[in-house]
């Protein structure tokens, strides 16, 4: 495979330990740059040297589609004996929660969630699983302009520390030059190894020239493209610029569902998508496509084919006049994912012009990236330069091609300012739209290439990128306090000062919410409403309820405390006035007051016949290994079974990358970062050695028939099939089976600190394998209960120590402490982190992460092998 310039100088900067800050034009092959340092790194199967995990960060999920089936393609073409397992986990498509592949494409809020502990994809108590899968792997942020402001700032906060440990690539085709060597001095300022890549002008020429020069010339309209307040619309205008293939971008969903409507007046005629496919082959094919994404088979099996097949013969078979369709995000997953489907198949790569109905597309801003796709004339609306210009590489985006880009201004609003929705929640967003309309002003008539982009980026973004980037020193105590507060507590609400504000936004749902309370009916599917809308949508809502003669119009969801305990009783409360609405963030509309079809998504406030209801969310089943069934195992066969998955799986390699790192950090030797781990293994246990926890063990086993022979060594887990009557006689047994991972912790410190610390004089390296061996159940342990340890304990920590080989042959057993009447859990974890934390601190709970993380997952796969 041949490489541009600037891929090989990133893959050489990452090799020899720099991260990179990358600017690239659209379609110059970022994602490769991106990507093949680390598939040139596993095919060295080097780990020490590079990361042998690497995750890639998205801001929206119909990219992490894309790059998935892309780079399933591209890794087919490596000749390792093993190739890297790819996965994708988004909200949409939960499958891999716990970041288990070797590449993983996600998107933003799932990655910061995790890193941050407070994962959206795993319960409270495994939320310290995670963290270490992105402190240990190769980080992509991909398409860093379209980041929500709270996450750009956190992203950056976080690769300040980081970013010293970790490899990572920033990029975008549309960083402004500001932007991009203010960040390069603030990460370096911090002792951030990083390097800006830019392609030149002439690398990007000579890319375009290889592949045949493509062009995009520039047209500055006059009048709005459409103007709801005045009724007028360019419908006309479209269609005399239309041969095949347009694509109209405006900026909000209720303007492209209005400008799909003028173009069906003007005489297009629309994709009866609701007539040409069933509900029941949608939902089959996003079934089967959902399934196959989650083993990973081979993309030629395209489940959308023979569907968009169909739907190219009816478009051909009448071709009377131009077909029109519409996508936004107001569409059902299997609506909108049949129509991204069919225009990759008309539009990307791999169409041809004989295969091509006449079609013209109105969309929102879910064009702007993720879709490999190619118009000839692209209209849009006035919006943020980067925005633009991300649209306009959706136009005469393959080799050869020549495309037209018609850019109008904002309609006005009551006032005569121009409506800039939803780019002008501020005043510096509102002032960056009028600087990209001044800037794009200039270029009518002229063939925009990427030296002209980044003169249009720069004059319109600047001011916005100075005002980021102040932010960043002036906001940076209050957003490490948010980190500490989800890295240490755990408080979920962080998620929305640090990753994204979903305050502006109301999931609604189309249901006949009942008046009793009911099971949560958070299955369905919903669409994301901003609370402005909803407040001007309210009173016509009630007006049209009592035109109709309805109950109700709108109702939130609220949630009460039942009886018992961690009961939750759901109620549906009637939605009256705009303060009702405040603090409501799940609703629901009564089905007469809304519409929704494949053509033309959701519609708020539409009288209708009722008969559509939100559909029940598809979810894949994932394989779980199902912990609730154990084999019966003495103390050190569970410590060989977890070696065994340690050294049989990835886990080993993944951990050597990050052991260097660690001990170059923390000022150690390798050997002392492994014997951690291995440490932490055959020690994370020991509270089961306690005296109650073997008696309970003793009992159990005789009740369910198979009872343990007198002098049988200690058990680290009794035999379970996993079912009811097995759990009904787990809790029945008395004593109760005593708590185990934090006293574990206790009693194994004396040996840890003479193993770990005794020449270093704090106990540092032990309390960081303390917290990971009291965290490996919960995330957020700060309980110990008082112990007394079974006599034969020393002999069982002694036998499994020869399990862990070298790593164990020095470690006195008799230093276990055998018993504690009041301990002080405390005492034996590494301190909390807060916004003045030295890099000691950070350090240490970068360690325990990594330890808890391969700890947790070697535990649990251990039963899963058996």
């Amino acid at each position: 495979m041949k490489l541009y310039p600037y891929q090989i100088q990133v893959a050489q900067l990452l090799r020899n330990g720099t991260s990179v800050l990358l600017q690239a034009p659209t379609g110059a092959g970022k994602t490769l740059a991106a990507l093949w340092p680390f598939l040139e790194a596993w095919d060295r199967d080097d780990p020490e040297m590079f990361p042998r995990q690497a995750i890639y960060t998205v801001p929206m999920r119909v990219l992490a589609n894309q790059f998935l089936t892309e780079t399933r393609r591209l890794v087919q073409r490596l000749r390792t004996p093993t190739l890297p397992h790819i996965t994708i986990q988004t909200g949409e498509q939960p499958l891999d929660p716990e970041f288990r592949g070797d590449i993983i494409f996600t998107t933003l809020d799932q990655t910061l969630s995790s890193l941050l502990g407070v994962p959206y994809s795993l319960s409270t108590t495994r939320s310290n699983l995670n963290v270490g899968a992105v402190l240990g792997s190769y980080l992509v942020f991909d398409e860093f302009h379209l980041f929500p402001y709270e996450a750009s700032l956190t992203v950056l906060q976080l690769l300040r520390q980081i970013g010293r440990i970790t490899p990572f690539v920033l990029m975008t085709a549309t960083f402004s030059s500001t932007l991009l060597q203010q960040i390069a001095t603030l990460l370096r300022d911090s002792g951030v190894t990083v390097e800006t890549v830019v392609v030149s002008p002439e690398e990007a020429r000579a890319i375009a020239t290889r592949d045949q020069q493509k062009e995009r010339r520039f047209y500055i309209a006059d009048t709005p493209l459409i103007d709801l307040e005045n009724g007028t619309h360019q419908a006309q205008n479209i269609l005399g610029h239309h041969h095949q293939r347009s694509l109209v971008v405006v900026n909000t969903v209720g303007r492209a569902q209005s400008m799909y409507e003028a173009l069906l007046n003007a005489g297009a005629q629309g994709i009866p998508f609701s007539s040409l496919v069933t509900d029941e082959e949608y939902e089959e094919a996003l079934r089967a496509s959902l399934q196959k994404e989650e083993k990973g088979q081979k993309t030629s099996e395209n489940p959308w084919l023979p569907l968009v097949e169909r739907v190219r013969e009816h478009l051909l078979q009448h071709a009377e006049a131009p077909w029109v369709m519409l996508l936004h995000s107001r569409f059902e997953s299997k609506h909108r994912r049949f129509k991204e489907e069919l225009l990759r198949m008309l539009w990307g790569p791999k169409s041809t012009e004989a295969q091509q109905p006449s079609i013209i597309v109105i969309a929102t801003q879910v064009v702007e990236v993720g879709l490999d796709i190619s118009a000839e004339v692209l209209h849009t609306e006035s919006a943020p330069a980067a925005a633009v210009l991300q649209r306009a590489g959706r136009c005469a985006r393959y080799p050869g091609e020549k495309g037209r880009v018609y850019v109008y201004p904002a309609p006005p609003q009551a006032n005569g300012m121009p409506n800039f929705k939803p780019y002008d929640q501020t005043t510096v967003e509102r002032e960056t739209c009028e600087r990209s309309w001044a800037a794009l002003q200039k270029y009518h008539g002229q063939v925009v290439d990427f030296p002209e982009e980044q003169a249009i980026i720069d004059e319109a973004h600047t001011k916005q990128d100075e005002a980021l980037l102040n932010d960043i020193d002036q906001k940076e105590g209050e957003i490490w306090r948010g980190i500490c507060d989800a890295l240490d507590l755990g408080i979920t609400a962080t998620r929305t000062q640090l990753i994204r504000n979903t305050i502006s936004s109301r999931t609604i749902i189309v249901y006949d919410a009942p008046d009793e309370s009911e099971e949560p009916p958070f299955g369905r599917e919903g669409f994301s409403i901003h609370i402005g809308s909803l407040h001007a949508s309210l009173g016509e809502l009630r007006t049209l309820q009592n035109t109709l003669g309805l109950e109700w119009a709108l109702r939130r969801l609220e949630v009460r405390e039942g009886k018992d305990d961690n009961e939750a009783l759901y109620f549906w409360l009637p939605v009256n006035t705009n303060e009702d609405l405040q603090g409501a963030f799940f609703l629901a509309v009564h089905p007469h007051l809304a519409a929704y079809d494949a053509e033309r998504g959701f519609r708020l406030g539409v009288a209708s016949n009722g008969n559509y209801e939100s559909s029940i969310t598809f979810r894949p089943l994932r394989e779980q290994p199902d912990y609730g069934a154990y084999q019966l195992e003495c103390y050190h066969e569970h410590i060989e079974g977890m070696v065994k998955v340690l050294k049989m799986g990835p886990w080993e390699k993944r951990f050597a990358w990050s052991a260097r790192r660690l001990a170059e950090v923390l000022g150690i030797s390798k050997e002392a970062v492994w014997q951690m781990l291995y440490l932490t293994i055959a020690l994370h246990d020991v509270g089961k050695l306690q005296k109650d926890w073997q008696k309970w063990a003793w009992i159990y086993q005789k009740r369910i028939g198979q009872p343990l022979y007198e002098n049988h060594c200690l058990v680290a887990h009794t035999w379970s099939d996993g079912s009811e009557t097995h759990k009904q006689i787990a809790r029945s047994v008395r004593p109760k089976r005593p708590p185990h991972a934090a006293e574990g912790a206790v009693a194994s410190w004396p040996l840890l600190y003479q193993q770990l610390d005794n020449s270093q004089g704090r106990g540092w390296l032990a309390r960081i394998v303390c917290t990971a061996i009291a965290r490996h159940h919960a995330a957020r342990a700060s309980n110990v209960s008082p112990f007394c340890m079974h006599p034969r304990a020393p002999q069982a920590v002694h036998t499994a120590m020869k399990a862990i080989g070298k790593w164990g042959e020095s470690v006195d057993e008799t230093k276990l402490l055998l018993r504690h009447s009041a301990p002080r859990l405390e005492d034996y974890l590494i301190d909390p982190p807060d916004e003045r934390a030295s890099d000691d601190v950070w350090w240490d709970w970068w360690a325990y992460f990594l330890l808890v993380r391969t700890l947790r997952l070697t535990d649990g796969l251990s039963q899963e092998r058996r």
